[in-house]
């Protein structure tokens, strides 16, 4: 079970992210697995780069340094 308002922010999120941070084609591939289902966002762009891939998940965190109150986000996600 999930709160379906969650998961549209969650995907709607990452998504976003996609389009706005990664390279074109976008692709989201939903699959079910077991009793669940993976919905696999990708894109082509340079990833998270491996030595920041520990942080990426620390509330508040941005990985574009540039970024700032004035360009937007939180580093939570929104």
């Amino acid at each position: 079970m999930v709160d379906s308002l969650a998961l549209e922010h969650v995907v709607g999120n990452l998504l976003d992210n996609a389009l706005h941070c990664g390279l074109q084609p976008v692709n989201v591939t939903p699959q079910q697995k077991n009793a669940g289902t993976i919905i696999e966002i990708s894109d082509h762009g340079p990833g998270i780069p491996p030595t920041q891939r520990e942080f990426v998940f620390e509330p508040f965190t941005r990985l574009v340094s540039s970024r700032n109150s004035n360009t937007g986000g939180t580093g939570l996600g929104s």
